[in-house]
């Protein structure tokens, strides 16, 4: 078995799971400040369904509930609306 046929059985990159957080390869300004790293609970900026920058003029719209996804790709927030509280998914790519 080569190696892509071993990683496409192994569940850690095909299963999705909950994870205590997804690392990002760009940063993004929060609510709680400039970071990589989108954990529960940290409040975000979504405009037209994905992750903007949080500044004076854009407050942040949405809290974290949860991260998914596999280890490795595949990302998803569940997220909940401060004004309304309507919970909502992206994705991350």
């Amino acid at each position: 078995m080569n190696l892509f046929e071993t990683m496409a059985k192994n569940p850690l990159y095909t299963d999705q799971m909950e994870l205590a957080a997804i690392w990002l390869p760009y940063s993004v300004a929060t609510g709680e400040g400039n970071t990589h790293r989108i954990a529960p609970n940290a409040t975000v900026y979504i405009e037209d369904g994905k992750l903007a920058h949080v500044t004076a003029n854009t407050p942040a719209t949405h809290k974290v509930i949860m991260c998914m996804g596999t280890l490795i790709n595949q990302f998803e927030l569940t997220l909940i609306n401060l004004i309304t509280n309507e919970p909502t998914q992206i994705k991350i790519l």
